[in-house]
């Protein structure tokens, strides 16, 4: 995973999955914004991360929350 800022949140958890030893550990997902630059959401093993400013700066975004709403569905 590409870090393009300089702080970085622990990777967003969520109850309803389990992230040590899944199969998807080293998935990403790109995403394109409207302004063209692409943000990657990563499935580890302690949880989501993603490179968008959003995600750095609060811990959570809108990339995080679409790829666990598809993979929970």
């Amino acid at each position: 995973m590409s870090n393009k800022y300089k702080y970085t949140k622990a990777p967003k958890l969520y109850r309803d999955m389990k992230f040590k030893n899944h199969w998807l550990i080293g998935t990403i997902w790109p995403y394109v914004n409207r302004f063209g630059d692409v943000h990657d959401t990563e499935f580890t093993a302690k949880g989501f991360t993603c490179t968008c400013m959003g995600f750095n700066r609060w811990g959570k975004c809108k990339h995080i929350a679409r790829v666990h709403g598809k993979l929970v569905a």
